[in-house]
């Protein structure tokens, strides 16, 4: 099981509590954020998926992983592109 402290230990010097939500899901399209989700916001060709960030929670995701400050809480990395496959890889095999 997936905890969103996993994550945040992944790309943060953050210590779990033990109390972190349970992560269901990682989508890249607000729309099928849901309870549990994590939004991963990208900047695409056709879209910013920053744009989105507060949809995505609107829907129930509990966090975004995003390049720059949406104008919500989030979590802010360098490059969503170069983390999502090694960093996602990560924290899911160390919990």
């Amino acid at each position: 099981m997936l905890h969103l402290g996993h994550i945040l230990t992944a790309l943060t010097d953050y210590q779990p509590t033990g109390n972190e939500p349970e992560v269901t899901s990682f989508v890249v399209d607000s729309r099928e954020a849901g309870p549990g989700s994590v939004f991963v916001a990208f900047s695409g060709e056709r879209a910013d998926g920053h744009a989105f960030v507060a949809d995505a929670f609107a829907r129930g995701a509990i966090a975004a992983l995003v390049e720059r400050l949406p104008g919500v809480e989030a979590i802010v990395i360098s490059d969503t592109d170069a983390w999502i496959s090694p960093g996602l890889a990560q924290a899911v095999t160390t919990p």
